[in-house]
């Protein structure tokens, strides 16, 4: 099945990937590009990636104690 990104007039065909995908390709890519905004708050891919990264590593740590 197809996949289309939107972008104003501009329609492309994408190939689907899931939100960690993007998380990745923005964080490496553009890491100084704003990714989210709360509040008066933001965090850049790049700041994302890091902490996306800092909670997979402790969760597989705290998995593997539990084994």
């Amino acid at each position: 099945m197809a996949q289309f990104c939107n972008a104003g007039d501009h329609r492309e065909e994408v190939d689907p990937m899931l939100i960690g995908d993007v998380v990745r390709w923005h964080g490496n890519k553009t890491p100084d590009r704003e990714a989210i905004r709360w509040d008066e708050h933001s965090m850049t891919f790049g700041q994302l990636l890091r902490r996306v990264n800092q909670v997979a590593n402790a969760t597989t740590k705290h998995a593997a104690h539990e084994y």
